[in-house]
């Protein structure tokens, strides 16, 4: 079976300590990335886990070709980012605002 290539985008508390290390640790996903609202930290968050990219870009995630997307931004963006993920054919789970 092939990995499901996963980001997630708004990548602040809840994110960090209930999604990503969920994705990071099972054996059917590769989690590919996150995005964060700034960029301070993204080196250490890269590491911790074991992301590929770690961007305040949401454009630069969804560009590495994902099966699907968390978004857990702000609620006033959710739609704008679930479109943008939809658009680039990614499946997404979209955080209830």
């Amino acid at each position: 079976m092939t990995a499901a290539r996963i980001g997630v985008i708004g990548a602040g508390f809840w994110a960090s300590y209930q999604y990503l290390p969920l994705f990071r640790d099972h054996p059917d996903v590769e989690l590919v990335g996150a995005v964060r609202k700034d960029e301070q930290g993204l080196d250490a968050f890269r590491e911790e886990f074991g992301l590929q990219i770690a961007t305040s870009s949401v454009a630069e995630l969804l560009d590495a070709g994902l099966d699907g997307v968390v978004v857990s931004s702000p609620h006033n963006l959710h739609r704008e980012h679930a479109v943008a993920a939809l658009a680039a054919g990614a499946h997404v789970l979209g955080e209830k605002p």
